[in-house]
């Protein structure tokens, strides 16, 4: 019996975390950026904001992002848009866009 309940508390609170907006973890950012700025490990980030996915542990990111250019300035903050995913307690972040149509994505999401 208390194999039974241990289990069925195991599962709800795990899906209960999964409904929890996931805290930034700005390294694995900053790795999801790779292609889509010019020095990703500079990447400095503003107004991170969350809205529940359609799936379980499934979130839609908008924030700000600002990154050094080639002389070694911080530019603009640009927004961005993405997703991100939490599997077994980590997240999994993939940028969809950087700067140009993100503001309009995140108006459009509601973020």
């Amino acid at each position: 019996m208390r194999m039974l309940v241990g289990a069925v508390w195991l599962t709800i609170s795990s899906l209960s975390l999964a409904q929890q907006a996931p805290m930034l973890n700005q390294p694995l950012l900053r790795e999801a950026m790779e292609f889509l700025v010019k020095n990703p490990s500079s990447a400095k980030f503003e107004e991170v904001t969350y809205k529940r996915g359609r799936e379980p542990g499934e979130w839609t990111m908008c924030g700000s992002v600002s990154v050094k250019n080639s002389y070694g300035s911080y530019a603009d903050f640009e927004r961005f848009v993405g997703t991100v995913i939490i599997d077994e307690m980590r997240p999994h972040y993939l940028v969809h866009s950087v700067g140009g149509l993100s503001d309009k994505l995140c108006q459009l999401e509601g973020l």
